[in-house]
């Protein structure tokens, strides 16, 4: 083994873990994700079929309750890639076969098993963390629109327009990721789903309590006749903004402390590994 193998494996950590985050931002972008394809031929088999069968050999052995809390996760990221709990599972087992093969064949060439170990931790685990972003994201999109869409329907309803015409009218303007939740609304409505049952989909898709809140607010004064709903609009939506007011206040105030992790992760322990590397390896020929 060589002298310099601790310098050598702190740098490749260090590169590695680099790639990897720059390799989540670029796929927590919308547009580089809609642009991937994962249908690469392979021996005459594709990446998606592999998938699929790992998933189907590997989810028999998670808990019921586990797959379906990955599946409501996968519902509140909006199912990426058409991802279901099955294919998601079997992209995790996939990445982790895959770097134990690729850790195999370098353990040949002598080099140190941590790396493949650490590696393959990381890329199991990738897609998970690459989902919970994805939620949060798309609940950030979804909570910014939710007191601009409380307002326009107070304000439609002020001017005399009743509830279901109202929401249609604003789904059908409305942008982003809200809007689209909406408009499947509408979509579902139209092809037979009761009005009520179709709100409580969409609260369910998204995982958001306040957006649980408008639609049983909305369910509960349809029911009662509309009576005094713009008022009751009025209200919801300033208990959205303080919310959400509340809300950042307390994620500024967590900003400092969750910065330490990343900054002792893939800078403190690297630097300190290279720094006394060398120091080490000093002292080692120095006994010999």
């Amino acid at each position: 083994m060589f002298m310099n193998t601790p310098l050598i494996v702190a740098w490749i950590l260090f590169i590695a873990m680099l790639l990897l985050m720059i390799g989540l931002d670029y796929l927590r972008d919308d547009s580089f994700s809609s642009k991937m394809s994962l249908n690469f031929d392979l021996n005459g088999k594709t990446v998606l079929s592999i998938r699929d069968r790992a998933g189907a050999a590997f989810i028999e052995y998670y808990p019921v309750t586990r797959v379906k809390k990955l599946e409501d996760k996968l519902k509140w990221a909006g199912e990426p890639w058409g991802l279901t709990a099955q294919s998601f599972i079997g992209l995790q087992f996939s990445l982790l076969l895959l770097c134990l093969f690729i850790g195999v064949n370098l353990t040949i060439i002598k080099f140190p098993i941590i790396f493949s170990i650490i590696i393959s931790i990381l890329l199991f685990f990738s897609p998970i963390l690459l989902l919970n972003e994805k939620i949060k994201k798309r609940k950030r999109d979804i909570e910014k629109d939710i007191p601009g869409m409380v307002g326009l329907l107070s304000t439609s309803i002020k001017a005399g327009v009743e509830l279901i015409p109202s929401l249609q009218a604003i789904s059908l303007n409305m942008p982003g990721t809200l809007g689209d939740e909406l408009r499947k609304v509408w979509t579902e409505t139209a092809t037979g789903k009761h009005f009520a049952k179709a709100l409580n989909d969409m609260s369910k898709r998204t995982g958001i309590n306040i957006l649980k809140s408008f639609v049983e607010t909305i369910i509960t004064a349809q029911e009662r006749g509309g009576s005094n709903l713009s008022e009751t609009l009025s209200d919801f939506s300033i208990t959205v903004l303080e919310s959400q007011r509340r809300k950042a206040q307390e994620a500024s105030k967590k900003i400092p402390t969750k910065m330490l992790l990343p900054m002792f992760t893939c800078i403190f322990i690297p630097m300190l590994v290279l720094l006394l590397t060398p120091v080490a390896l000093t002292m080692l020929n120095s006994l010999e």
